[in-house]
């Protein structure tokens, strides 16, 4: 029963603020009615009937113009004072107005007009209190009470309804808000599906065309040679073809539903090694220090980092060239190089270049290493080739370091 009764009283109140001089005209009339035994009592005459006209007419403009029909109403209620008219329709249209001004006018102009109605109820009480039924001082009391009443029910339901305004405010920027951070994590999982693709396609593509070269090169001279090529080839083309899968099928899947894959790490970095030989690369790898332990999400990057780097070379540094990987371990730190022998060449640069339009490979490094604080520095050497130089921070900052 309570719930049908407070969507009622809802609706209602809809549409009362939806069509305010609809609503205030209905008011002046509801007034206009309650008046009649009022002006009855009073006597009919010309004087009575203006009178009360004029204090229930501005009602209408109460919403639109609340300080001018306040001061409209208290010089007709004082007009009445003056020839001795008595009328209760004075007292209701005041309050109403004062209302309406404590409602939607400044502080100050809602306590200039409850001061006027006080003024106004010690003119009334000190002319028409003696003829009460109580005395003077009680029907002063009452008539200041109804004026305080009057001025705290304006006052507190704009105070609210500034309240609920600032709410719909906050919840409104908070949704904002919440839009922006899930565009922004769509995004950044773009962005992040996009790094891992260029890796997977472009280390795994370009091992399978060294390979399938190396065949084509060797088919007469070594059918051997080219047949396990060829082997190899097969391999690294399903290797994409499973890596791209799981991917696509994590991006697609709901949760729960998608086949997850452990990222390659630092423990993978010889079988790339390994793809990248039998692509015809000759790698040698150098490690220094004691291996320290380092986080799934560290170690992706790292092996991103070399195998990137790598590519690189089978892609850019021409025949004959030759690859070095050092890992440097100490406790605070990961340093990674990888130089090759190879020639530095224009597409090289435009390859690893991001300034260079479709250069992406050093950009996802370089973000790769960011994301863990890390920095990354690549350029040609001196005397020929490339070097591809990345520092990853081991320990993590203490909370709240700057």
């Amino acid at each position: 029963m309570i719930g049908p009764l407070a969507g009622c009283i809802r609706r209602i109140r809809g549409q009362m603020q939806a069509r305010p001089l609809a609503t205030d005209t209905a008011l002046a009339v509801a007034l206009a009615l309650l008046s009649l035994p009022d002006l009855v009592k009073s006597g009919i005459t010309w004087t009575t009937v203006l009178l009360h006209a004029l204090l229930i007419a501005p009602i209408v403009w109460r919403r639109r113009w609340p300080s001018g029909v306040f001061c409209c109403l208290s010089a007709v209620a004082f007009a009445s004072w003056l020839v001795d008219v008595r009328t209760e329709t004075a007292g209701a249209s005041l309050l109403v107005a004062l209302y309406t001004v404590g409602r939607r006018q400044p502080w100050i102009n809602a306590f200039l007009a409850a001061a006027v109605m006080e003024v106004g109820a010690a003119l009334a009480t000190q002319r028409w209190g003696q003829n009460a039924d109580h005395p003077t001082a009680v029907v002063f009391v009452l008539m200041s009470g109804t004026v305080v009443a009057a001025l705290v029910l304006g006052i507190y339901v704009r105070t609210r309804g500034a309240y609920l305004a600032s709410l719909r405010d906050r919840a409104e920027r908070a949704e904002r808000e919440r839009d922006q951070l899930a565009r922004l994590a769509v995004v950044e999982e773009r962005a992040r599906i996009a790094r891992e693709m260029h890796d997977i396609i472009a280390h795994n593509l370009s091992v399978l065309i060294a390979l399938v070269d190396g065949a084509a090169s060797a088919q007469e001279r070594a059918p051997h040679q080219a047949a396990r090529a060829m082997t190899l080839a097969a391999e690294a083309g399903r290797k994409v073809l499973s890596e791209m899968r799981g991917l696509l099928d994590v991006t697609r899947a709901e949760t729960g539903e998608a086949e997850f894959h452990p990222q390659p790490g630092l423990e993978d970095l010889d079988a790339l090694f390994d793809e990248v030989r039998a692509a015809g690369l000759p790698v040698t790898v150098e490690t220094a220090g004691r291996q320290a332990p380092v986080p799934p999400s560290a170690g992706l990057a790292v092996y991103r980092v070399v195998q990137e780097s790598l590519t690189n070379v089978l892609k850019h540094a021409g025949t004959g060239a030759v690859a070095h990987v050092r890992l440097d371990f100490t406790p605070e730190s990961l340093k990674i190089t990888v130089t090759d022998t190879g020639r530095t060449t224009a597409g090289t640069v435009a390859h690893t270049d991001p300034a260079v339009p479709g250069g992406h490979g050093l950009a996802g490094m370089r973000e790769r290493m960011t994301v863990h604080e890390g920095v990354l520095h690549a350029g040609p050497r001196v005397g020929g080739g490339w070097q591809v130089h990345a520092c990853l921070p081991l320990r993590q900052r203490p909370f709240g370091a700057s």
